[in-house]
């Protein structure tokens, strides 16, 4: 049996049948062996290969035993399979190919279907962002604080497309960002602060933006725009949010 450590840093044996199948546990406990459902064979080849753990001619008792700490024979009482996060156990008395394999084939299916209705959702929530957008910068107008700041905001678009397309980009982002937030408020009755995120992250879906380029369009919206001191504020609040993010995560 041969051990190592998953991605989330946990020990993983292998138990090896004679002709060379893998059977991955993860925990024994109480008598009750955790295994992992494997992709690389079918729901038929697993049940069959878990069957066989309590076959008197396996060795698998003695093995995971002993790589355990739970002595050779006579402490296995039944073996727990997962697949996407649903269980399964039975006992040697009750181990059946059918029903093993009926389960890995239902939690198989169940699973791919959800994933695909997820995907669904997902691109039917990006089509409507995308269209939101598109409506808000083709009927919205943007909302300065004043004429100081509206001069202000005529006088950075003009800066910026001299920059050439880096520049052209950024007034884009800035646009994108402030319309989609007014649309959202006025149109959507979404809160400022709710407005904020979901236009962050939708501007970034709605083009090749970058969040440079966002952070750059944010610094000229904090100044003139109508919303600004709350995006202003609401900005420092996202920073020190992924700040401690990060933080935590070392």
């Amino acid at each position: 049996m041969s051990t190592y450590i998953n991605d989330d840093f946990k020990r993983i044996c292998v138990f090896t049948t004679e002709d060379g199948k893998e059977i991955e546990v993860t925990e024994v406990s109480n008598g009750i062996v955790k295994v992992d459902f494997s992709f690389e064979d079918t729901p038929e080849l697993v049940a069959r290969l878990l069957v066989g753990c309590f076959d008197k001619y396996s060795n698998f008792e003695r093995i995971v035993g002993k790589a355990y700490n739970q002595g050779e024979e006579g402490w296995l009482k039944g073996i727990e399979i997962s697949v996407f996060n649903k269980k399964f156990a039975f006992t040697r008395e009750n181990a059946s190919i059918s029903g093993i394999s009926e389960f890995l084939r239902k939690a198989t299916e169940d699973f791919w279907k959800d994933f695909k209705e997820d995907i669904q959702k997902e691109f039917e929530k990006q089509r409507e962002i995308i269209t939101n957008i598109n409506n808000a910068i083709k009927n919205e107008e943007i909302v300065v604080k004043d004429r100081a700041s509206g001069n202000m905001w005529v006088s950075w678009i003009a800066w910026m497309t001299d920059q050439g397309k880096e520049g052209e980009k950024i007034v884009a982002v800035a646009i994108t960002f402030a319309k989609y937030v007014q649309f959202l408020i006025e149109k959507k009755n979404s809160s400022t602060y709710s407005a904020f995120d979901k236009a962050y992250d939708g501007t970034l879906l709605f083009e090749e933006f970058t969040e440079n380029m966002l952070y750059k369009a944010i610094e000229i919206l904090k100044r003139c725009w109508r919303y600004g001191e709350m995006l202003e504020d609401w900005f420092k609040k996202r920073q020190e949010r992924e700040l401690n993010n990060f933080l935590n995560s070392l």
